[in-house]
């Protein structure tokens, strides 16, 4: 790399030092357009608002972050999320998130099994959501 700008690279830099002062910055950050379906104590259930320009399937996406991990790592940026990919590919998606969980929920028995039972709950519902909207096609297929 030479120490010496090139004409291209100046460009560049201008483009990028224009929308970081007047833009916002160069990647477009917002999140994916969400609504709140369910709230407990130590979870909160996303919906993804859908693209109405998409094609609409009815198997859903659960998104479940482990305890660890940011909800955002799903939705980093706009042409960078996987919850924008699945609302583009027409699933329902959704997305649970436990909210900040200090060192003494983790270690209090009794949140450790709230948070099980919520997610266990949760994905019992949506197994039943998924049979209750089984494709014939793949029914037919496993009766043979």
């Amino acid at each position: 790399m030479s120490p010496v700008p090139t004409p291209d690279s100046i460009v560049t830099a201008a483009a990028n030092t224009f929308d970081m002062i007047f833009r916002g910055g160069v990647a477009d950050l917002r999140r994916t357009p969400a609504v709140i379906v369910d709230e407990a104590p130590k979870r909160v259930v996303y919906r993804y608002l859908p693209s109405h320009d998409a094609p609409q399937h009815d198997l859903p996406v659960l998104l479940v972050p482990p305890l660890a991990a940011p909800t955002i790592s799903f939705d980093l940026r706009r042409g960078c999320s996987l919850a924008e990919h699945f609302i583009a590919m027409g699933h329902p998606t959704y997305l649970v998130e436990y909210g900040s969980i200090a060192f003494v929920a983790v270690t209090d028995p009794w949140s450790v099994a709230a948070v099980a039972l919520a997610a266990s709950v949760l994905v019992v519902v949506m197994v039943v959501a998924l049979r209750r909207t089984a494709v014939p096609a793949v029914a037919a297929k496993n009766e043979r």
